[in-house]
């Protein structure tokens, strides 16, 4: 009788531990890949390329830099600057009439746009980014255009105002090269080109003048903070 008891006490253990489901395995959960933002800082030198109407300019950017992974970013850019107008003075006498005009001033500019940016080296302590980006560049023109014109009979007239200027866009491409000097933070010089995607119209007084080109050449320096 004990036997038999032991037998079915041992085939109802073995019943049960057939029907219980194997334990899963735990499936590690996927994670995303992390982000490092950064913030770069830069002064620029432009080098117009119209240098018929502007002698340089200066200007400052700031962007916030997302990088997706180590090689692969986005950039979002506001900027500050200013082209110097190139000084002009022109004067012509036929005799009985001379007449005089004179261009000077500047042209503020406030760059706002994005890049895309690619980094091909990466290391502990050089980096070399690469960018691409575009920027709707707000223009305020404070060139002014003198002019005077007198006859022999003693008639003068004499003419000041400012150049309207409409905004305008153009495309950014460069190369940077940051050294590290810190954990955080880094130094960054580089060098770039803006050229004209869309132009903005120009005139003086309804007179309707070449549109305004922005295109340069440019220099950067600053600094690359971490976060």
């Amino acid at each position: 009788m004990k036997k038999a008891i032991v037998a079915m006490v041992w085939l109802s253990m073995v019943a049960v531990t057939a029907l219980a489901e194997p334990p899963k395995a735990e499936v590690p959960k996927a994670e995303l890949p992390k982000q490092e933002t950064d913030i770069a800082v830069t002064a620029i030198y432009y080098k117009p390329g119209q240098d018929d109407n502007y002698d340089n300019g200066f200007g400052a950017e700031a962007q916030a830099r997302f990088w997706f992974n180590q090689n692969i970013g986005l950039a979002l850019s506001l900027g500050a600057g200013a082209f110097q107008v190139k000084d002009q003075e022109i004067t012509e006498s036929t005799g009985s009439i001379a007449a005089g005009l004179s261009l000077n001033g500047d042209i503020s500019l406030v760059p706002i746009g994005g890049s895309l940016l690619f980094k091909p080296v990466n290391n502990a302590r050089i980096q070399l980014t690469l960018e691409a980006g575009i920027r709707y560049v707000l223009v305020n023109s404070q060139a002014e255009v003198e002019f005077a014109t007198a006859n022999a009979s003693g008639d003068f007239v004499y003419v000041k105002d400012t150049i309207d200027m409409e905004n305008g866009v153009v495309g950014v491409i460069g190369a940077n090269i940051e050294g590290k000097v810190g954990k955080q933070v880094s130094l960054l010089a580089g060098i770039g080109y803006q050229l004209d995607l869309v132009k903005g119209e120009s005139k003086w007084r309804n007179v309707e003048l070449d549109n305004n080109e922005l295109k340069a050449l440019l220099v950067k320096i600053g600094i690359v903070i971490n976060l």
